[in-house]
Order: C-alpha cells, then sequence, then structure tokens
C-alpha cells in the first residue's frame, strides 16, 4: 500500500499506477456539479492508516 497524500486530481494519472502490470494507463474525468447535487456530496479524507498484525495458531498432532 503506498500512499501519495492530497495531490490534486490532474496529478493521479502521474502518481499512480497498477499494481499488476506497473502501468499507468489511469484516466482521470472532471466532475462539475450542479448546485444542487454540490450540496449532495460527502467528501471522504484518509484520516490514517492502520496495521493490524494478528496471530494465527495451529493446532500439531502428537
Amino acid at each position: 500500500l503506498k500512499l501519495m497524500g492530497d495531490i490534486p486530481f490532474w496529478d493521479v494519472e502521474r502518481h499512480m499506477r497498477c499494481e499488476r502490470c506497473k502501468r499507468r494507463e489511469f484516466d482521470v474525468d472532471i466532475l462539475l456539479p450542479s448546485a444542487v447535487q454540490g450540496v449532495k456530496i460527502r467528501v471522504r479524507r484518509l484520516v490514517g492508516v492502520r496495521m493490524v498484525r494478528r496471530v494465527i495458531w495451529r493446532d500439531e498432532k502428537d
């Protein structure tokens, strides 16, 4: 997982790439919502990232 931080939408194509094929072929579109749609838009910001390590046990037969 690689975080880019706050970047403008026009820089998304330059900063991101496919994890499988490593290509940078992302299409970014601009959405200009109307005033009515703009009121309903929910903005989601990344607050933090937590890495969780869990212990996994396996029973062995004697």
